[in-house]
C-alpha cells in the first residue's frame, strides 16, 4: 500500500502526456486527494473520462467527501465507477441521497435477488445522476448497470473517443452472474471484471458485450490460483460476439 504514496501530483504532472494520449484514465480510492485532484484536472483539460474504482467502502467516497473543490471537480471528471453494494451506499450518502434510510445489509443477507435489486436500483439511479455509467457489482448474483442511455449505445465511438450519454433519465439493467463449476480464488475477480469491461468498451462494443467480456474475465480470475489469471482470452472468444451479448432485465424504481 505504500506504493500509493509515490503517486504524487508532481509525478502525475511529469506523465501528463500519457493522460493526454490515453482514451481513459483509471484510478482507485487509495491515492491521495491531492493526486486525485491533479488527475481530474488533467482529464477535464484533455476531455478524457476517468474510471473510478472505489476499492473499499471506508474510502469509496473520497472524491466526493473531501474538500468541496475536489468534490466539484470529481463530479465533472468521473464518468465510470464500479462500486459494490456497500461502496454504492457510501457514495450515494456523500452525494446527498434523498431517498430515506440507506440499506445496511450485506448482499448475502438478502432473501432474493429481487429484494437486493429493490435496494440497489434507487441508489444506482441516484448516483447515475452524477456519474454517467455506474456498474454495481453484486457478487455471484451479477451486476447492475445504470446509464442515461440505451444498452445498444457504445461507451466509445469508432475513433476511441468517449461518447457522452444523450438521455436525461437513468436506465437500469441487471445482468445475472455466471455459474462456475469451481471457484479457486476470489481475490482479483473485481479487477478482472473492470479490466474486461474497459477493454471491450474501448473497442466500441455495446453494453451487453462489455458486460459479457467482463464476466468472462472475472470467471478466469475466479478459477485461477492467483489474483490475475494465468490465461484470459482474445477477441475471437464467443463472449465478444454482439449476437451473444449478456442477457439482461430492465430495472425500475
Amino acid at each position: 500500500m505504500e506504493a500509493h504514496q509515490a503517486i504524487t501530483p508532481e509525478w502525475i504532472n511529469s506523465h501528463a502526456r500519457l493522460i493526454q494520449q490515453s482514451p481513459i484514465t483509471v484510478i482507485d480510492a487509495n491515492i491521495s486527494e491531492a493526486a486525485m485532484k491533479t488527475v481530474f484536472e488533467a482529464c477535464i483539460q484533455n476531455n478524457r473520462p476517468v474510471f473510478f474504482e472505489p476499492t473499499d467502502m471506508r474510502i469509496a467516497d473520497r472524491p466526493f467527501a473531501g474538500y468541496p473543490k475536489l468534490a466539484a471537480i470529481a463530479k465533472r471528471a468521473i464518468k465510470f465507477s464500479s462500486p459494490n453494494m456497500q461502496e454504492l451506499t457510501q457514495i450515494a450518502q456523500s452525494l446527498g441521497y434523498p431517498g430515506g434510510p440507506l440499506p445496511t445489509k450485506s448482499i448475502d443477507k438478502y432473501a432474493s435477488v429481487d429484494e437486493l435489486l429493490a435496494d440497489v436500483t434507487p441508489l444506482g439511479m441516484f448516483v447515475n445522476e452524477t456519474i454517467d455509467h455506474v456498474l454495481v457489482t453484486l457478487g455471484h448474483h451479477g451486476v447492475a448497470v445504470f446509464r442515461r442511455t440505451d444498452a445498444t449505445v457504445p461507451f466509445f465511438d469508432a475513433s476511441g473517443s468517449y461518447r457522452q450519454p444523450c438521455g436525461s433519465s437513468s436506465q437500469g439493467r441487471f445482468y445475472p452472474g455466471r455459474k462456475l463449476r469451481r471457484i479457486v480464488n476470489v481475490s482479483g475477480a473485481g479487477d478482472s471484471f473492470t479490466s474486461g469491461f474497459i477493454v471491450a468498451a474501448l473497442a466500441g462494443r455495446s453494453e451487453p458485450v462489455c458486460v459479457n467480456v467482463a464476466l468472462e474475465a472475472a470467471g478466469c480470475a475466479l478459477q485461477s490460483r492467483g489474483a490475475v489469471a494465468e490465461r484470459y482470452f482474445d477477441t475471437t472468444h464467443p463472449c465478444w460476439a454482439e449476437e451473444k451479448g449478456a442477457e439482461f432485465r430492465s430495472l425500475h424504481k
